[in-house]
Order: C-alpha cells, then structure tokens, then sequence
C-alpha cells in the first residue's frame, strides 16, 4: 500500500534555512560584543570570588551586606543542596541497572584514573559531541559583492 502524501514542509537537512543571513549577522555581531566584553567580565568574575572569599569560613545559613562608596551588594546564605553521601546503598536500593543510567562520569577522571590504552573496554569516541560556531568578518569587497548581486 502506498504511503499518503503529506503537507508538511521539507527543510534541507544540510542546507540554511530562508532568512539564515540575518541569523549569522546577528550571531556574529553578538560576538564580537562578547569578545569585548570578556576583559570585563573576567574583571567581575575576579571580583566575584574575592568578595565570597570573605565569608568562606562564616557561617552557612547567614547572609551578609557589604557597603561600597556607590553600590551595596548582598551575599545570600549558602544555598541548601542536597548530595547522595552513600552510593553504595543507594545502587542497592534502585538497582545497578538504574544507577548506572542516571549517573555519568567525567572523562577526565576516566583519563586520569585509567591509561588511554586500557580504556577501549569502557569507553567509545567517535562524532558525538556538540558542533560548535566561529565567526569571520567578510571582507569590505566581499560585502559589496554580495549586495550587488542581490
């Protein structure tokens, strides 16, 4: 029997989509404001860990108000979180089976614990990571080219 013919749209598995200049200009620009800005997020990020570095032996459940000449920031009591103490129990208790599926280690501590030789029992590499964008300013020429041709 043949199969029904449907409405749905066909988008090119390899191709962009209509509309994906203004997407990559905006991403682009996006950027390079985000390469601008890194010194000064760097800065705060510096800043950030010096002021908890104030409070890192006060007590947990206690926040705190520190005064500039222009600003005031608030450092919150340490957030509750919870942590599994006992992992052996706990893999009793839902099975290996489940517990193996919910957990997941970090490569590197595979790396540092188990030689790259003697890992090909345990661990598989191939293209399964993410892609990732860079971005390249066109050339002046290479713009007007392509409005001319528009």
């Amino acid at each position: 029997m043949a199969k029904k013919a449907t409405s749905r749209k066909v988008i090119p598995i390899f191709g962009p989509p209509d509309g994906a200049a203004a997407v990559v200009d905006e991403f682009s620009r996006l950027e390079e404001w985000k390469l601008m800005v890194k010194p000064s997020a760097d800065r705060y990020e510096q800043l950030r860990k010096e002021i908890l570095s104030w409070y890192k032996d006060a007590p947990p459940e206690k926040a705190f108000v520190v005064a500039g000449a222009t600003h005031v920031v608030e450092i919150t009591a340490k957030r509750r979180d919870r942590k599994i103490t006992e992992m052996a129990k706990l893999a009793r208790r839902l099975g290996a089976k489940i517990l193996y599926e919910l957990c997941s280690v970090p490569m590197k501590a595979v790396d540092e614990l188990i030689p790259k030789g003697e890992q090909d029992a345990y661990v598989t590499e191939g293209h399964i990571g993410p892609r990732y964008i860079t971005t390249t300013r066109k050339a002046a020429a290479e713009m007007a080219a392509d409005k001319s041709s528009a």
